[in-house]
């Protein structure tokens, strides 16, 4: 065989392996939309202190809005939400996590479902107080009103959770 030959040959089978491990072995689901235009933005905010301990998704009091995609249109939701918070060991020791996610409806928005860490609370140990952000998206939707709430939860009951300071900003982007 050929030099030449021989390291073309090589050059494909690298192409093809890696092109069959990445779909084959590849766990990664990557998804993309893209709008014209930001057609509105709804902003909802808030001082006071959502304090939880609660291992149930908990609305945060005034962490919401509704959102109108009007006839004619289709579009996407884009949401942030952007807090202060304070994950800590209530009593004991605990071990677990500080979640939040950001629901269109009933439904977690993308990239979902089960919620997103925050913060993680080990051997009783808090983190102290951080700062959190939650950026998410929904699918192409008809016309229609639409609720955009957050919610948050703690793992382990014996730990607590405090939000305040926070930001909802949710844009409605036409298709």
């Amino acid at each position: 065989m050929k030099p030449r030959a021989f390291v073309v040959g090589l050059v494909v089978v690298a192409i093809v392996a890696t092109c069959a491990g990445i779909a084959v072995g590849s766990s990664v689901a990557a998804t993309g939309v893209g709008g014209t235009s930001v057609e509105r933005v709804n902003v909802a905010r808030g001082t006071e202190v959502f304090h939880s301990s609660s291992t149930a998704f908990d609305d945060i009091v005034g962490a919401t809005t509704k959102i109108t995609v009007p006839a004619g249109h289709r579009s996407f939701l884009v949401a942030r939400f952007t807090a202060q918070e304070d994950c800590s060991a209530g009593d004991g020791n605990p071990n677990g996590h500080c979640m939040a996610r950001i629901l269109l409806g009933g439904n977690e928005l993308q990239p979902g479902p089960g919620g997103t860490i925050v913060d993680t609370v080990t051997g009783g140990l808090a983190a102290g107080i951080r700062s959190m952000a939650l950026d998410r998206s929904s699918a192409p939707l008809r016309p229609g009103t639409y609720t955009v709430k957050v919610q948050a939860r703690v793992t382990s009951s014996l730990m607590i959770l405090e939000i305040t300071d926070w930001h909802l900003t949710v844009e409605r982007v036409d298709v």
